[in-house]
């Protein structure tokens, strides 16, 4: 059986919100493909006012179908905050019990903040 992963994006002001998310689903769905994934979903964040409840869903989402996976395009669309974002990744890596991936991400990530969180190059 395909491990599931699903796939988180925060789409950013001024973008076209439907062409922007076809083009992170390609993206995410290449790379969940690529390392044996079936990527089942994206939860887009589209307004600033919406993330505490798309993370609410995407982490039900996980917690319901036994998902233990999550892609994001890159560290930008967890957080402006580099340093803030490698711990959301530890922080969600823990929740689920699982991996938080980051397309496109070629530095390595060590230490104690990132323990469970994967970067891997596109």
């Amino acid at each position: 059986m395909t491990p599931t992963i699903y796939g988180y994006a925060r789409l950013l002001p001024g973008t076209d919100a439907a062409s922007e998310l076809a083009r992170v689903r390609r993206k995410l769905g290449g790379f969940a493909g690529g390392r044996g994934f079936m990527l089942m979903d994206v939860f887009a964040l589209e307004r600033p006012g919406q993330r505490l409840a798309v993370w609410r869903e995407l982490l039900a989402h996980c917690e319901l179908f036994g998902v233990r996976d999550i892609v994001v395009p890159s560290l930008a669309h967890l957080h402006d905050s580099e340093s803030l974002a490698r711990w959301m990744c530890s922080d969600v890596a823990s929740f689920i019990g699982g991996r938080v991936w980051v397309v496109g991400e070629s530095a390595p990530v060590g230490g104690d903040l990132t323990q469970g969180f994967e970067v891997m190059a596109a």
